[in-house]
């Protein structure tokens, strides 16, 4: 069960536990960041985070954290790991995201691909920024690495289907904790809606 407040909502599922400890600002001359949590079928769980300079570098503030399956912990800072954007997609309001990438972990052994599974995943809430579902493959051979991707054999819709129930949760929760109001939860809803309908016609086409 999840409990906010004086509310209780029975969920099930398959789910990880996101603490984000700081939502500090960025500094002067940091431009954003790019956050992966990849979940990996040798039983891994991967943690990176680039913050993007306004040079075009990397901030030396970025690293990440590798759980193997047998428990153990792999800290990397920022010189450990590379990721080069693949492709880019451009949001109705003209604002262009990445949603293809390379991913190099060579301490860890790891050379993947990790490329979103459909592009307009973008969250306009009091900070829009893009988060979604993902692909993980091997780079070397382009096989499935994420631990999930067994599971996906609906196509594109039913992906969306089940990213549509996930975020309309979040809305949810984001509402009985007070971290929007009413107003911006029903645009929330209504863009989720129509992200989905969009989708459900492109599938139709």
């Amino acid at each position: 069960r999840l409990r906010s407040d004086d509310r209780e909502l029975a969920v099930s599922g398959l789910s990880w536990l996101d603490r984000e400890w700081s939502s500090s600002a960025l500094e002067a001359e940091q431009a954003g960041w790019d956050w992966f949590s990849l979940q990996l079928d040798d039983g891994s769980d991967l943690m990176l985070y680039q913050l993007r300079r306004r040079d075009g570098g990397a901030d030396a503030h970025s690293s990440g954290t590798l759980l193997t399956s047998d428990g153990r912990v792999m800290r990397f800072a920022a010189g450990d790991f590379t990721l080069r954007p693949r492709r880019l997609w451009q949001a109705p309001g003209g604002e262009r995201y990445p949603v293809a990438w390379s991913l190099q972990l060579p301490e860890a052994d790891l050379d993947l691909i990790v490329e979103a599974m459909f592009d307009d995943q973008l969250m306009e809430t009091a900070v829009t920024y893009w988060e979604g579902a993902v692909h993980v493959r091997n780079a070397v051979d382009g096989q499935a690495v994420g631990r999930t991707e067994g599971r996906v054999e609906h196509g594109q819709l039913d992906l969306a289907r089940r990213w549509w129930r996930e975020w309309h949760f979040r809305v949810g929760v984001h509402l009985l904790r007070g971290l929007m109001d009413a107003e911006e939860g029903g645009h929330a809803y209504a863009d989720l809606a129509q992200r989905i309908q969009r989708l459900d016609d492109r599938q139709g086409e």
